[in-house]
């Protein structure tokens, strides 16, 4: 690529954009941040839910929805004959199949499922199931907890093999004082955790050697009904209707993660296990992970049960038991911004900027706006009156809330309505058009000024449609104007940004032509402290690394 330098004599006109352009825009009233939340039907009241997929199932009692989170179109999935209520245990293993123990106090049933055709492949229901509630799988084995009155096969973890679909031995597991009739499971690696029914204590089981570890007080009043395993496996939440805990996986630590919820009823992790979505009585609590900060709170009208997070959709899926149906609400919210354009000297109030699917009223900062407009971070609305002419420059506008942050980026144009056409320098007047592409750049700042919103002024006359006009700021870098030009004569005129700190930068300006010949010019500047001008180089010419200047030839203006 070539590199040709050009200069030529300052020529004083300004932005010459059609005035039709200009107006004060107008500014709907400002919409409160709330959750996108819509319903799927379920047909029957939703308990546990659990995701395998792209699919989320249902357990609602009598029968399983299977939900396809892609559209959330609801298929029901019908067993013949099941014996008790498909409502307490659900687990889904690394194959992706879905494991299910249907209850009753006296027998129940455990049942697989293929989530690729939702047909049933494995049912354990004879007379050695008694009450199964949690249940945990592998490939090849499934582990129960039978929670039942039978005195020979109540109060065991139960051990099924995938391949034979039989009953092995049960897990020598001990529910003597201090333990309870296991309920709730959880496996970590090689360990089971068993927690209790209603005690407040969980035991760990290591399944290589077949031992059973010494009982770890969970601090909660009853039995954990709830479980999660944490991120990268090192953490089991766990909790009750009064609250979570969490225990660390090889210790026997226990701690409190959130107390004071009303009713909690399910826990799940985002796909990308940084945040813990608990449903609870009227809603679902966010905390942070890790922390465990509270994040945000979702009100759900219909008893919020089950709670699952599908990484397929980056939607937050709940079970209303009272409603017969599970919400969905995104857990991806948009924010969405208009280009504008302003007049020169007039006060405007540009677009509000409108989000949705925030669950919070977000607080809003942006890059650097035109001289004469400010941001106001609580409602994200820019407004003032703008003391600068200039072409189309992008803002980016970012929203930021506890839990989101999105960006939106957008042009402000602002226009001069006051700017002399450009006849004299296109057509037969006192001062024609060359013949080849030329460029000027002029930076109006002068010692002893400030730096921020000063001016550099860049010009160019006969530049082919097409040609790619930068200014940037070195070093470090920083792009401050970019245009892909119409062709002919133009000017556009570019604030130094604030908060520049005290140094030597240089502003290139170059204009790539679709040839691939470069124009290149720059000047620079000194900055001292308080980011106030100290002095200004030359205007020069040449050409270096990354388009700055490296021959220093001075410009001379004829």
């Amino acid at each position: 690529m070539s590199v040709r330098t050009s200069r030529w004599s300052r020529i004083p006109f300004t932005v010459f954009l059609a005035a039709s352009l200009s107006l004060v825009l107008f500014s709907p009233a400002l919409v409160q941040a709330a959750p996108t939340t819509s319903t799927v039907s379920t047909g029957a009241s939703p308990r546990n839910i659990v995701v395998a997929g792209a699919k989320l199932y249902v357990l609602n009692g009598g029968d399983i929805t299977a939900i396809n989170t892609v559209n959330d179109s609801a298929t029901p999935i019908t067993i013949p004959g099941v014996v008790g209520t498909p409502d307490r245990g659900v687990y889904v293993p690394a194959d992706g199949s879905l494991w299910v123990t249907s209850y009753t106090m006296t027998g129940g049933e455990v049942l697989r499922i293929d989530t690729a055709t939702d047909a049933v492949t494995h049912r354990f229901n004879d007379a050695t199931v008694s009450g199964p509630s949690g249940i945990v799988a592998s490939a090849s084995t499934v582990y129960v907890a039978m929670n039942g009155t039978d005195p020979t096969y109540g109060d065991k973890i139960a051990v099924f093999d995938v391949a034979s679909k039989t009953r092995g031995t049960d897990l020598g597991y001990n529910a003597a004082a201090p333990n309870d009739s296991p309920f709730t499971l959880s496996i970590v690696g090689d360990t089971l955790y068993i927690f209790q029914g209603s005690s407040a204590y969980v035991v760990p089981w290591t399944i290589s050697s077949g031992t059973q570890g010494a009982t770890i007080p969970t601090g909660l009043s009853g039995g954990a009904g709830l479980v999660e395993v944490g991120p990268g496996g090192s953490t089991v939440y766990f909790g009750d209707s009064s609250g979570v805990r969490s225990l660390a996986v090889g210790t026997t630590t226990t701690s409190p993660v959130i107390t004071g919820l009303s009713s909690a009823r399910g826990l799940a992790l985002s796909p990308d296990g940084t945040r813990l979505f608990i449903a609870r009585s009227g809603g679902v609590t966010v905390l942070q992970v890790p922390g465990h900060t509270v994040l945000g709170q979702l009100s759900l009208a219909g008893g919020s049960n089950g709670i699952a997070t599908p990484a397929s959709r980056n939607s937050l899926y709940v079970s209303l038991g009272s409603s017969a149906a599970v919400s969905v609400t995104s857990l991806d919210p948009t924010l969405t911004t208009t280009a504008e354009s302003l007049t020169i000297d007039s006060s405007a109030t540009l677009s509000t900027p409108v989000a949705t699917g925030f669950w919070v009223d977000p607080v809003y900062s942006s890059t650097v706006l035109p001289p004469g407009l400010t941001l106001n971070t609580s409602t994200g609305v820019i407004s003032g009156t703008p003391t600068l002419a200039q072409a189309a420059t992008n803002v980016t506008l970012t929203a930021t809330s506890d839990m989101f942050t999105r960006t939106s980026t957008f042009a402000i144009t602002v226009v001069d309505p006051a700017a002399p056409a450009p006849s004299s320098h296109t057509s037969g007047g006192a001062s024609p058009l060359p013949a080849e592409p030329q460029i000027a750049l002029d930076f109006r700042g002068v010692a002893g000024q400030p730096s921020a919103g000063a001016v550099v002024d860049v010009t160019g006359l006969t530049v082919p449609a097409g040609s790619l006009a930068t200014v940037s700021l070195f070093a470090p870098e920083v792009k401050l104007f970019e245009e892909v030009l119409t062709g002919g004569v133009f000017e556009r005129a570019v604030a130094l940004p604030a908060g520049l700190a005290p140094g030597s930068y240089t502003v290139v300006y170059q204009v790539l032509l679709p040839s691939g010949e470069v124009l290149a010019l720059n000047v620079v500047v000194e900055i001292g402290d308080g980011g106030v001008i100290t002095s200004v180089s030359e205007n020069i010419v040449g050409s270096g690394p990354a388009g700055v200047p490296g021959a220093k030839t001075e410009l001379s203006y004829t």
